[in-house]
């Protein structure tokens, strides 16, 4: 059973920027590491699909930098799916603020996807903050 409080939308697979914490370091570390390229492959209210590069480090409850267009933050791990063998792993994560610039941004892009495809809207929800 799933445990969203809206409906998941599924997107063309859109480039986002992915950042694991490093072995043993401080969550304060995570924000000065850079983007590992990941794929952003469905959003919701509360959280996005994310297909990023396997990391036995990563844990239901773990936090990840996230970024998409320029607007970065952080999520949760809520879900791994981990086939064997392969170099990227399924990641279920929730958006961990309620009200932080990465949070709006979702949601604009969710209002956009109603009536529009990815390749028209990626972009767009940043262009109203000045960001690309």
């Amino acid at each position: 059973m799933e445990n969203r409080l809206g409906q998941r939308i599924g997107i063309e697979p859109l480039e986002v920027g992915w950042r694991a914490p490093a072995r043993g370091g401080p969550l304060s570390r995570l924000l000065r590491r850079r983007h590992t390229p990941a794929l952003l492959l469905d959003l919701s209210v509360t959280g996005l699909l994310v297909d990023a590069p396997a990391d036995e480090r990563l844990r239901v409850g773990s936090i990840v930098g996230f970024q998409i267009d320029g607007v970065e933050g952080l999520v949760r791990v809520r879900r791994i799916e981990a086939p064997p063998d392969t170099s990227t792993w399924r990641y279920g994560v929730e958006l961990t603020v309620t009200r932080s610039e990465l949070n709006a941004y979702i949601h604009e892009m969710l209002s956009l996807v109603a009536s529009a495809s990815s390749t028209e809207w990626h972009g767009q929800a940043g262009s109203r903050s000045g960001r690309r």
